[in-house]
């Protein structure tokens, strides 16, 4: 869900990793729940060992990525059934970078849902990402952390590649601008899209939902390069879940 703002609690949450100190150290007292199991099914497990503390403002999340997680899982399915992923390429670079192409822009309790049994189609197109902002120890990280981990255990897939990486936002830009440099030096490539092509290929490569923590953009190149590189994400069938202490409109603010 695009915008979704997660609210700090009163007193000290589990979660983000600027919150540790204030995380139990008890995962060995954990009754993990089965693979199957739902993300709130997971979270009471961490609530029971003592290792967060439960939070009605989590739980709002937890349900918005619960849907991301089935829509997920049936769309690796089908990526797994089909040649190749043909996402409709966009002709409009505005709309491509735009968050209404990456994210819901409405939540499931107040917008009817297309259900996952109702994305198939020639386009195999991806399932919309959530975005999820919030002051620092709100649990944004752990959140994401329940999804991801649980992506994991719950694939029914039987491919060998990864499906999801999870990646700090600044370190996966490091990243991109080293495969853009190896690209033309070790390479040889040349061309702005051919350069592009090599980066967005070895991205994929790691998986094909990518969950970024700590999502900001504080350079101006790296801001007009965002906007080539998540439409050609979006375009090749990419999901997109991301943690920020910023609001979109205040993404760029240095």
């Amino acid at each position: 869900i695009c915008y979704y703002h997660s609210q700090t609690p009163s007193s000290p949450s589990p979660t983000d990793n600027n919150n540790s100190s204030h995380i139990s150290n008890s995962n060995n007292n954990r009754d993990e729940p089965n693979r199957d199991a739902s993300l709130l099914e997971r979270y009471e497990a961490h609530v029971r060992s003592g290792e967060i503390t439960r939070d009605p403002h989590q739980i709002r999340v937890l349900h918005e990525l619960e849907r991301l997680r089935l829509e997920c899982l049936a769309y690796l399915d089908r990526i797994d059934s089909s040649a190749a992923v043909n996402a409709a390429p966009s002709t409009n670079d505005d709309e491509a970078w735009s968050f209404g192409r990456l994210f819901s822009l409405t939540p499931s309790w107040s917008h009817p849902v297309i259900a996952a049994d109702n994305l198939s189609g020639p386009s195999l197109a991806p399932p919309k990402g959530i975005y999820l902002h919030g002051g620092p120890g709100c649990g944004k990280t752990h959140l994401m952390n329940v999804f991801y981990d649980s992506l994991s255990s719950s694939s029914s897939s039987s491919s060998s590649s990864p499906h999801q990486q999870k990646v700090h936002f600044h370190k996966f830009m490091l990243d991109v601008h080293r495969q853009m440099h190896l690209a033309q030096t070790v390479h040889g490539i040349r061309g702005s899209d051919a350069v592009l092509h090599h980066v967005l290929t070895h991205i994929l490569q790691k998986g094909r939902i990518l969950c970024f923590d700590e999502f900001q953009v504080t350079d101006v190149a790296d801001a007009l390069l965002l906007r080539r590189l998540f439409t050609g994400l979006v375009d090749r069938g990419a999901v997109v879940v991301a943690t920020s202490n910023r609001a979109p409109r205040e993404l760029y603010k240095g």
